[in-house]
Protein backbone atom coordinates (compact mmCIF):
# COMPACT_ATOMS: atom_id res chain seq x y z
CA UNK A 1 0.00 0.00 0.00
CA UNK A 2 1.73 3.17 -1.14
CA UNK A 3 0.98 6.60 0.16
CA UNK A 4 0.11 9.23 -2.40
CA UNK A 5 2.73 11.86 -1.59
CA UNK A 6 1.09 14.44 -3.82
CA UNK A 7 -2.12 14.30 -1.77
CA UNK A 8 -0.07 14.68 1.41
CA UNK A 9 1.78 17.69 0.01
CA UNK A 10 -1.49 19.18 -1.25
CA UNK A 11 -3.18 18.78 2.13
CA UNK A 12 -0.23 20.36 3.95
CA UNK A 13 -0.19 23.21 1.46
CA UNK A 14 -3.94 23.60 1.91
CA UNK A 15 -3.53 23.75 5.71
CA UNK A 16 -0.78 26.33 5.36
CA UNK A 17 -2.81 28.43 2.91
CA UNK A 18 -6.19 28.24 4.65
CA UNK A 19 -5.15 28.14 8.29
CA UNK A 20 -2.18 30.46 8.02
CA UNK A 21 0.16 27.94 9.62
CA UNK A 22 1.99 24.82 8.59
CA UNK A 23 1.27 21.27 9.70
CA UNK A 24 4.18 21.29 12.17
CA UNK A 25 2.66 24.26 14.04
CA UNK A 26 -0.73 22.56 14.09
CA UNK A 27 0.85 19.40 15.56
CA UNK A 28 2.40 21.48 18.35
CA UNK A 29 -0.98 23.02 19.13
CA UNK A 30 -2.68 19.62 19.18
CA UNK A 31 0.01 18.16 21.43
CA UNK A 32 -0.23 20.97 23.96
CA UNK A 33 -4.03 21.00 23.98
CA UNK A 34 -4.26 17.21 24.36
CA UNK A 35 -1.75 17.11 27.21
CA UNK A 36 -3.51 20.00 28.95
CA UNK A 37 -6.90 18.34 28.66
CA UNK A 38 -5.47 15.09 30.04
CA UNK A 39 -4.07 16.99 33.02
CA UNK A 40 -7.42 18.73 33.64
CA UNK A 41 -9.28 15.41 33.36
CA UNK A 42 -6.97 13.75 35.88
CA UNK A 43 -7.30 16.70 38.28
CA UNK A 44 -11.10 16.60 38.03
CA UNK A 45 -11.28 12.85 38.64
CA UNK A 46 -9.33 12.90 41.87
CA UNK A 47 -6.75 10.54 43.29
CA UNK A 48 -8.99 7.47 43.73
CA UNK A 49 -10.03 7.48 40.10
CA UNK A 50 -6.51 8.29 38.89
CA UNK A 51 -5.26 5.05 40.44
CA UNK A 52 -7.35 3.18 37.88
CA UNK A 53 -7.09 5.64 34.94
CA UNK A 54 -3.30 5.89 35.08
CA UNK A 55 -3.06 2.21 35.92
CA UNK A 56 -4.85 1.40 32.66
CA UNK A 57 -2.49 3.68 30.73
CA UNK A 58 0.46 1.86 32.30
CA UNK A 59 -1.14 -1.51 31.48
CA UNK A 60 -1.76 -2.37 35.12
CA UNK A 61 -4.88 -2.92 37.20
CA UNK A 62 -4.02 -0.09 39.57
CA UNK A 63 -1.19 2.43 39.70
CA UNK A 64 0.82 2.77 42.87
CA UNK A 65 1.25 6.15 44.54
CA UNK A 66 4.83 6.30 43.23
CA UNK A 67 3.62 5.63 39.69
CA UNK A 68 0.99 8.37 40.05
CA UNK A 69 3.59 10.90 41.17
CA UNK A 70 5.99 9.86 38.39
CA UNK A 71 3.19 10.05 35.81
CA UNK A 72 2.19 13.52 37.00
CA UNK A 73 5.83 14.69 36.94
CA UNK A 74 6.36 13.43 33.39
CA UNK A 75 3.03 14.94 32.26
CA UNK A 76 4.04 18.32 33.72
CA UNK A 77 7.43 18.14 31.99
CA UNK A 78 5.75 17.29 28.68
CA UNK A 79 3.33 20.20 29.12
CA UNK A 80 6.19 22.62 29.80
CA UNK A 81 8.05 21.38 26.75
CA UNK A 82 4.92 21.62 24.59
CA UNK A 83 4.28 25.17 25.82
CA UNK A 84 7.85 26.16 25.00
CA UNK A 85 7.26 24.91 21.44
CA UNK A 86 3.77 26.46 21.13
CA UNK A 87 3.78 28.48 17.90
CA UNK A 88 2.12 31.61 19.34
CA UNK A 89 3.65 33.90 21.92
CA UNK A 90 0.74 36.00 23.18
CA UNK A 91 -1.47 33.16 24.41
CA UNK A 92 -2.10 32.37 28.07
CA UNK A 93 -3.10 28.90 29.27
CA UNK A 94 -3.96 27.48 32.64
CA UNK A 95 -4.01 23.72 32.95
CA UNK A 96 -3.67 23.75 36.73
CA UNK A 97 -0.02 24.51 36.83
Amino acid sequence: MSKNTQKSVDSISDIRFNAGMNAREIKKIIQYEALGRLKLKLQAEGLASNVFTIGEMLDKDKATYAQLRRFQKVLDEMLESALANYPFEDVEFDFGG
